[in-house]
């Protein structure tokens, strides 16, 4: 009982992790067009941000909800902080 257990258990985080792989990033542009096609309007408030590494920063909001998209380029600084 214990090595079918263990065998499941296996199998299910397999196609767990496997899952994880698909996922694609969402870019700047997927994120302004799928917002204002829903209704939203879209606000780019990238240079109110303090921070060398934010790229973008985007609200989308309308009266009931409001949603922040940001990129920042921290993986380029841990890059940097590892290679030096």
């Amino acid at each position: 009982m214990k090595k079918m257990t263990a065998f499941l258990l296996t199998i299910v985080l397999l196609l767990a992790f496997a899952g994880c792989a698909e996922i694609e990033p969402v870019t700047d542009e997927e994120f302004r067009s799928t917002m204002e096609e829903a209704g939203l309007e879209v606000f780019d408030y990238t240079e109110e941000i303090d921070s060398e590494y934010c790229d973008i920063a985007y609200l989308a909001e309308n009266e009931i909800i409001g949603l922040d998209f940001i990129t920042t380029s921290m993986k380029q600084q841990r890059r940097d902080s590892i290679t030096s």
